[in-house]
């Protein structure tokens, strides 16, 4: 995503959203593809 994303939970919504850079969220991607985040 060259823009960057904007992220909120679509559970509560009213607790508002953050942005992160096109590179942050490659870099989240990738590691979640990765396994970093598997328990």
């Amino acid at each position: 995503i060259a823009g960057g994303a904007a992220v909120r939970d679509t559970k509560d919504r009213a607790a508002g959203y953050f942005t992160t850079t096109g590179e942050q969220w490659s870099a989240f991607v990738a590691a979640i593809k990765g396994g970093t985040f598997d328990a």
